[in-house]
């Protein structure tokens, strides 16, 4: 599994590129991408976005719809926690049907 280390207080700003199986990227046309966090052992998420939602506190768009490339963005990250948490892109397209990438873990840091 994939870590990504992150200190609190620093923005986060990820690109992101939808594949399939074989490796070729996914053509995101009507798709809606949704993006969560979760702690190891709770419910409670640090924090979700969805490409339909708008949000103040941070966004995921979808950059380059034929190539796959989603953009995530948290500006403020002052009130993130310490610790390891789970997260993933799910992927819904225009029928309704979903899928998700594989789980990465986000490592994130006490600012020094």
């Amino acid at each position: 599994m994939v870590t990504v280390k992150h200190k609190i207080g620093d923005s986060i700003k990820w690109t992101i590129k939808a594949k399939d199986s074989s490796g070729a990227n996914i053509d995101l046309t009507g798709f809606t991408v949704n993006i969560d966090a979760y702690p190891e052992n709770s419910k409670i998420p640090l924090f979700y976005y969805s490409s339909d939602v708008g949000s103040t506190t941070g966004s995921i768009s979808i950059t380059n719809i034929t190539n796959g490339v989603i953009e995530v963005l948290v500006k403020n990250t002052d009130s993130f926690r310490e610790g390891d948490y789970l997260c993933d892109v799910q992927y819904i397209d225009s029928d309704g049907f979903k899928s998700s990438s594989s789980n990465f873990k986000l490592k994130v840091l006490r600012w020094i």
